[in-house]
């Protein structure tokens, strides 16, 4: 079947970010302190009423009923009858795209997040999805291409949903060409597939947003811009040819000020470094000045954009680690094209987690405290020994570090629902927990089958 998508209006997000603050309609909603459950109160304008938002405790982890990916289900299928996404996760990929070992792209100054991801034989939904944070609710920012269009040998069991079998196709034929890229949808026999859209695919942390020209930037595979005016992708690739620049598990940071997307380490036999791609001049070249190598693959990334700084730091394990202990945050200067080691103190060795379970290690910047909050697994009251397998199933404990001085001080586990940081999550988290300056809270993105968390903050804790 051939078809071709119809816009439908209450599904496609507006590109204008939604009124800075609450309703000030008198909708309260309700909060279930037995069950950490809050339902927010929505004003007429879909807006979570600010007496609804009163009803939330400081420093208690509470779920955000109405809140999961997959309700968009019916709007997606509205606009796309007989939609199917043929991936193995889900039907229609909603349920699966967020917990693909994918990101967000965050708006801190607008106040939403969008999800795309998919990739490998997951999910084919190639979407891009709005979470709007004064309404605490999904949008559709743009419908996924339709599968029925695709070339019949494309995604599984044949392929992976990463790169498209027709792009690949003409790329091999034509080595030297730049005009198409693997990882789109090209395809000269049929054109409702031919959208140049990109494919689906797993994009860790290599998302970002670009609060001036109002656009998501993706740097996995190669390098992207989605357009909220105009509703469209652009694409621009480093190598010619079937060559792409990867960055799996990688970082994506978008300088506003310079006008360069920062993306690595580069996947290869070992990680190389970072990429910096001018939106000026359209060109990329290699960075020298921000981390390489093992150490920088197993970076997490907390972002501080009103500083254009980036704070790296690779968690350590009792089992194996690369660099000498003690562990370090990297600071990251956009401005002054720096990257600083300073060295952490406050952790122990044997306190931390198998090498396996480093990658649920998440951080993020809070900038009314000036520092970083990291998530990581962690022996805080020594139920496991060193090097026993049990230690597999730590639980993620919460830190405070100072980025100038190093001092990481545990936070003690906060009441509230805080299965995201279960040992058994089946997938990291990646950018999907993030501080919200204009709400002074955390939240987080868990799968799409699940609702969001949050954790709203008060004052700084003593420690």
């Amino acid at each position: 079947m051939l078809f071709q998508s119809k816009d439908i209006n209450i599904t496609i997000a507006s590109v204008a970010p939604a009124p800075d603050g609450f309703s000030t309609e008198n909708v309260p909603g309700t909060y279930d302190a037995a069950t950490f459950m809050w339902t927010p109160g929505r004003g007429s304008d879909g807006r979570v009423t600010q007496a609804s938002w009163n009803l939330i405790p400081n420093n208690t982890w509470v779920e955000v009923a109405g809140t999961r990916l997959d309700a968009l289900e019916p709007a997606l299928l509205a606009a796309l009858p007989g939609y199917n996404d043929p991936g193995s996760a889900s039907a229609n990929g909603l349920g699966s795209l967020p917990n693909t070992y994918s990101g967000l792209a965050v708006d801190i100054n607008g106040n939403r997040a969008w999800c795309f991801g998919g990739g490998h034989y997951d999910s084919g939904n190639n979407g891009l999805y709005r979470f709007d944070l004064w309404k605490f609710a999904w949008a559709i920012e743009k419908l996924p291409d339709f599968p029925a269009n695709w070339d019949p040998g494309y995604g599984p069991p044949n392929t992976a949903f990463t790169t498209y079998t027709q792009s690949v196709a003409y790329l091999t034929a034509n080595p030297s060409a730049s005009d198409v890229s693997p990882d789109q949808f090209y395809d000269p026999v049929r054109p409702l597939a031919n959208t140049r859209n990109p494919t689906g695919r797993h994009t860790y942390s290599n998302l970002d947003f670009d609060p001036v020209r109002q656009r998501v930037v993706m740097g996995c595979y190669t390098t992207w811009f989605f357009d909220l005016a105009s509703k469209t992708w652009a694409n621009y690739r480093q190598f010619t040819g079937t060559t792409v620049q990867a960055f799996q598990d990688g970082k994506a940071f978008y300088d506003a000020t310079d006008n360069i997307l920062y993306n690595g380490p580069r996947e290869t036999s070992t990680p190389g470094g970072y990429s910096a791609f001018n939106d000026n001049t359209k060109t990329f070249t290699t960075v020298a000045w921000l981390p390489s190598g093992w150490d920088a693959r197993r970076h997490c990334a907390a972002r501080h954009q009103a500083g254009r700084k980036a704070y790296l730091f690779a968690a350590p394990s009792w089992d194996y680690y690369e660099p000498a202990w003690p562990p370090r945050l990297v600071v990251c200067d956009f401005a002054a094209k720096t990257a600083t080691n300073v060295t952490m103190t406050g952790l122990v060795k044997a306190s931390c987690g198998h090498s396996t379970r480093t990658s649920m290690t998440v951080m993020t910047y809070v900038s009314a405290w000036g520092k970083c909050m990291l998530f990581m697994p962690y022996d805080i009251n020594g139920d496991y020994p060193s090097g026993t397998p049990s230690s597999i199933g730590l639980k993620s404990q919460v830190f405070l570090i100072d980025p100038v001085t190093g001092v990481t001080k545990n936070w003690p586990m906060l009441p509230g629902k805080t299965t995201f940081l279960d040992a058994g999550r089946p997938s990291a988290l990646y950018s999907r927990l993030v501080y919200m300056p204009q709400l002074h809270a955390i939240v987080v993105c868990d799968d799409g089958d699940k609702n969001w968390y949050l954790l709203k903050l008060g004052a700084e804790p003593a420690l």
